[in-house]
């Protein structure tokens, strides 16, 4: 409850009696008292001594000059006094509560002459203490904003609403190696790659519209040359007006260098894949070879036959080597029409004597009357000859694969082969087709990418389904007609 200010003289040239004048000093929100020309409290309120933290007796007992007013003020006000006129100062002024909290208000000192002359003051205190801290608040946010600006790594510039540089950050000035003179208040377009202008402002049209984009664009420097930024605007808004525009860049100089390394990287990469892939599949026709010669070197009969097939094997040598020498000039293979069947029937003959020294039979189902299907002929066997010697090698103690092949009404063709082998556990399938990984002592993991970006080509897929100790079951599907070729997927 607020109490009603106390009296120490009766006599100051007030109307004390006048209820008005009483009520206003008694309910005032700001700080009121009257002061002495020596500087004592003749009279205060409880708002005043809510702000300084005293009671009243205390501040009426107190010296002015102690607590809130400068005796400078003082004397100017009271010499300035002429015999009629009312004289004022209005100041900032910082003071310390009782509690000794630091506290800032506005105070305003009037002078005036009582009715025997003599000078008295009026003082006026609002508390501008919670002004001042939102004051020092934005302006240490204004100071955080700005140094955030000026020591951002990114080049970082403030463009007006036609494109003009209103300021620009320390990273801009040592990317560019202008001047902040030469770039205030120019158009940034002049700084902009010819051919990347139209990208250039479009990236502002955006901002203008309040949205943000992204663009590269390449920026001269001061010593020559172009320099690639990936660059990204983003708009002012006050309340709801774009008044001006940000334009953040990052220098791709260093990206640039590094998807270069990584490149070439991958290219050594390929290589590296290559000649593993190559050595995979020249291993294949050679096997056959071996095995062949020795078939021969024991008597088998029916030569004929078997010169056939190894020359057949010898020209697919050819034929990879061919393909090593021409990569510089990469060719489509060429798509014809097959007969899955004999495909199939070529592939298991060619691997029959490998089959054999491990004492493994093939056994193949075909459904009757299967279509033919377009395909690049080399590619598929070389594609069955790695799942057939996979299903051999996991084999090591002998059995049986069957293929089965048959035909949907989807017009695909499927072909499983059935193992009897040791199995591939759930882990292990998982990481089936990644390059170099491989369940095998002495395999590379080539084959079964190979075997996998066949089936893409042709749009076909693999599936995989094995149970450890059982066996394991490839089943591809590929469509009979070629169509557009898209990438296909291997579902385990």
């Amino acid at each position: 409850m607020l109490a009603s200010f106390t009296l120490k003289e009766d006599n100051e040239g007030l109307n004390e009696s006048d209820p008005m004048f009483a009520h206003a000093f008694h309910h005032a929100l700001i700080g009121l008292a009257v002061v002495s020309r020596e500087g004592r409290f003749l009279r205060v309120n409880h708002s005043l001594c809510e702000l300084l933290g005293y009671k009243p007796e205390e501040l009426l007992s107190a010296n002015a000059e102690d607590l809130l007013v400068s005796s400078e003020d003082l004397r100017f006000l009271a010499d300035a006094s002429g015999p009629s006129a009312a004289n004022s100062r209005q100041i900032e002024k910082s003071y310390t509560s009782r509690t000794g909290e630091p506290r800032w208000g506005l105070l305003r000192i009037s002078s005036f002459r009582t009715g025997d002359g003599e000078v008295r003051f009026y003082v006026q205190l609002q508390d501008w203490t919670y002004r001042k801290l939102l004051e020092k608040n934005m302006k240490r946010s204004r100071l955080e904003v700005w140094s955030l600006f000026q020591h951002n790594p990114d080049t970082i510039c403030i463009l007006d609403l036609k494109g003009r540089i209103v300021s620009s950050n320390l990273a801009m000035i040592r990317f560019t190696g202008y001047d902040p003179l030469d770039l205030r208040g120019v158009y940034i377009l002049p700084f902009i790659l010819p051919q990347d202008k139209q990208a250039a402002w479009k990236l502002f049209e955006e901002a203008m519209a309040g949205r943000s984009s992204t663009a590269e664009l390449s920026f001269s420097r001061k010593a020559g040359g172009w320099a690639t930024m990936e660059v990204r605007t983003l708009p002012i808004v006050v309340g709801q007006t774009v008044e001006g525009i940000y334009a953040i860049a990052k220098d791709l100089s260093g990206r640039k260098k590094a998807e270069e390394m990584l490149r070439t990287s991958e290219k050594l990469s390929a290589v590296g894949q290559l000649a593993a892939g190559v050595a995979h599949e020249i291993r294949n026709p050679l096997t056959a070879l071996k095995g062949f010669t020795q078939f021969l070197q024991s008597g088998a009969v029916a030569k004929e036959t078997y010169y056939e097939i190894m020359m057949s094997e010898l020209n697919r040598i050819d034929l990879i080597i061919t393909e090593l020498l021409m990569l510089a000039k990469p060719r489509t293979s060429e798509f014809k029409r097959l007969d899955p069947q004999l495909m199939i029937r070529h592939v298991v003959t060619l691997l029959e004597p490998e089959a054999a020294l491990n004492n493994v039979q093939f056994v193949i189902i075909a459904q009757n009357s299967l279509s033919d299907m377009m395909g690049a002929e080399n590619q598929l066997k070389q594609l069955f000859i790695n799942l057939l010697k996979n299903a051999v090698e996991s084999m090591p103690g002998g059995g049986q694969i069957e293929i089965n092949l048959h035909q949907d009404t989807r017009e695909s063709i499927y072909v499983e082969i059935r193992d009897q082998g040791c199995g591939i556990s759930p882990e292990e399938l998982m990481r089936i087709g990644e390059p170099f990984y491989s369940t095998k002592d002495q395999g590379t993991g080539l084959g079964m990418m190979v075997s996998r970006q066949i089936t893409e080509e042709h749009k076909g897929t693999i599936e995989i389904e094995s149970v450890t100790g059982e066996g394991t079951t490839v089943r591809v599907r590929l469509p009979l007609k070629r169509t557009t070729r898209t990438k296909g997927a291997v579902r385990l």
